[in-house]
């Protein structure tokens, strides 16, 4: 039998609701929440041949995609300007949400696969985001090739356990260390070479957590 495509969910999200989910929080800008909008109408057509995301209603990915990366946004204003380096950017989250904060800094989204790493460049391209770089390939080749930034602030979002997050950004010799986790996960024991400079709830807030962490 031929394999069928993956049914198109509806994931597009107008600017009123987006700005309104994000205000909870604090006020977004107009450019931020009109590229935000952009890229989930992408998300949705490109839904159409791959499912990119688990969520399935415009109202999870808002919540507990854009509202969980919108969360995380003030604690990179300590690390700037330095470049950040998001591992295993998958869809673009917290990526696009962080590039679309600050488009004026150097972003670097890092995917295995080469679907998602397509549709991240189609993202990066349609939204306008001068200052962000897509890599396709495994961390650990990538930091071989000199292709990414030293002394980067790390994010990472469910791409691996954070002590294996950690040890990964030590190896790219970041100076700072984003984790956005499940409040499940253990993260109280930080390795000797880390110390944790803030925490703030995600969203949902009962299940997300952000621990911003300096080498």
């Amino acid at each position: 039998m031929p394999r069928r495509a993956p049914r198109s969910s509806a994931l597009s999200c107008s600017a009123e609701a987006i700005h309104s989910c994000l205000g909870t929080l604090r006020p977004p800008d107009e450019n931020l929440v009109e590229r935000l909008r952009l890229w989930t109408e992408l998300l949705e057509k490109w839904s159409g041949a791959q499912r990119l995301v688990g969520w399935r209603r415009p109202e999870d990915l808002l919540h507990e995609g854009l509202l969980d990366a919108w969360a995380a946004v003030p604690l990179l204003i300590e690390s700037a300007p330095r470049p950040l380096l998001d591992l295993g950017s998958g869809s673009g989250l917290p990526g696009i949400v962080l590039a679309a904060a600050y488009p004026s800094r150097e972003l670097h989204l890092v995917e295995a696969r080469r679907k998602r790493a397509s549709f991240l460049s189609a993202s990066v391209r349609s939204l306008g985001l001068e200052r962000v770089i897509v890599h396709q390939g495994r961390v650990e080749e990538l930091a071989q090739t000199g292709l990414l930034p030293k002394c980067a602030t790390v994010t990472a979002r469910a791409f691996a356990a954070p002590l294996e997050v950690l040890a990964l950004a030590e190896q790219l010799e970041a100076s700072r260390t984003l984790l956005s986790i499940g409040r499940e996960e253990p993260g109280e024991e930080w390795p000797a070479s880390w110390s944790e400079l803030e925490r703030c709830a995600g969203s949902p807030q009962e299940r997300r957590i952000h621990v911003l962490l300096k080498r």
